[in-house]
């Protein structure tokens, strides 16, 4: 009797705590099922492939011209300023060139002086000034002085021919052409110089001879005036051509990649020197698998950054925006897709190049619908293993 109703009364109690359990089970289920339904997970597509960037990346210092570098001042991490001579090359052929050029428009400068004085003799002379005489003896001597600067610049460049022979850049028959001009020029001097003081001035002579003169003159110097406007162009032509081997800084910023070259070596037209990295505005660049992208990820997801060798309590992740996702796949079968960085605090010392980790929100949904999509996979895989 005692047992019979002991046994009963633990019945009644454990009946009475499965009710209790029951209740609990269902309400825990319930609550499990509203969240999987209900509530909302972020999925998010990682790449390690990442790194912070120039929006427009480094710039590219190249050899303009093939020759030999005369200076070289290029060190990784300097710091240049945009027009900054960064190297050079050789240039003493056009140097030399440009001596005999500058030469050249001196002398047509002062033949030009020379003719303008003649012609203004003449128009004193067909103006009808009372010292005609004089005036005429003013032509002679302008034709004097042009014939003396002639002398000049042939007796000059005769020894500039001569010294150049000697160091083996002008050739033979250059010196013979530019004794020869000496020779000739030499004799006109002299003519002029005994018509100055033997001849006398014809006092009949006629003002249309006067007039011819003077228009013979005139087109003298205007030829002058167009052989030195073709001097001053080729002076400006080699001027270029000397500066145009001056390498120089497109930008300021630092020197991010050199070569290692130095004075005295030969390079190619074209080729690369080294890298400028600017102070331009940085975004971060990632590398995913075209699987992660396409159909996923467009532009105004958002996304972290993570640097790497900063430790995140000191250095919080970065948010960030994608910006622009590429249509193809590079050659490494990767999809580029470029993220603009947002609010970086200014205590980060970002630099170009420094290695991340990118992760990008993709889309939310909820965790039944994540837990069914990962059985559906795992499910595909198992059987694409078994065929």
């Amino acid at each position: 009797m005692i047992f019979s109703r002991t046994t009963r009364a633990i019945e009644a109690d454990l009946h009475g705590a499965s009710k209790y359990w029951l209740v609990c089970l269902v309400l825990m289920c319930g609550a499990v099922g509203w969240w999987g339904v209900g509530a909302r997970v972020s999925v998010w597509e990682t790449s390690d492939a990442a790194r912070v960037e120039l929006v427009h990346g480094p710039t590219v210092v190249q050899a303009p011209e093939a020759g030999r570098l005369s200076m070289f001042e290029m060190q990784v991490g300097k710091r240049v300023a945009q027009g900054d001579a960064l190297a050079s090359l050789e240039v003493e052929q056009q140097r030399l060139h440009g001596e005999r050029v500058r030469a050249s428009i001196a002398a047509a400068r002062a033949q030009i002086e020379a003719v303008d004085a003649e012609i203004a003799a003449l128009d004193e002379l067909l103006s009808g000034g009372a010292e005609a005489a004089q005036a005429r003896a003013r032509v002679v001597q302008s034709q004097l002085k042009r014939a003396e600067l002639a002398v000049e610049f042939a007796e000059r460049e005769t020894a500039r021919v001569r010294q150049l022979q000697k160091s083996g850049v002008s050739a033979p028959v250059e010196l013979d052409e530019q004794e020869a001009a000496l020779a000739r020029a030499r004799t006109e001097r002299e003519e002029l110089a005994r018509a100055l003081h033997s001849r006398r001035w014809d006092a009949s002579a006629t003002r249309a001879e006067l007039r011819a003169r003077r228009e013979r003159g005139r087109r003298e110097r205007a030829e002058l005036r167009g052989t030195l406007g073709e001097l001053e162009g080729k002076m400006a032509e080699l001027d270029y051509e000397i500066e145009r081997h001056t390498i120089r800084a497109p930008i300021t910023g630092r020197l991010g990649e050199v070569r290692e070259l130095h004075v005295g070596a030969v390079v190619s037209r074209a080729q690369q020197l080294g890298t400028i990295v600017g102070d331009g505005e940085l975004h971060a660049v990632a590398f995913f698998e075209p699987s992660q992208v396409l159909g996923r990820l467009e532009a105004g997801k958002t996304a972290r950054v993570e640097l790497h060798g900063f430790p995140w309590p000191e250095f919080p992740v970065l948010r960030a925006r994608v910006t622009q996702v590429a249509a193809a796949a590079d050659n490494r079968d990767r999809t580029r897709v470029e993220l603009a960085l947002i609010d970086p605090p200014s205590s980060l010392p970002l630099r170009h190049g420094q290695p991340a980790r990118i992760e990008v929100r993709v889309r939310e949904q909820s965790p039944l619908d994540l837990l069914l999509r990962s059985i559906g996979m795992h499910l595909r895989g198992v059987s694409a293993v078994a065929q």
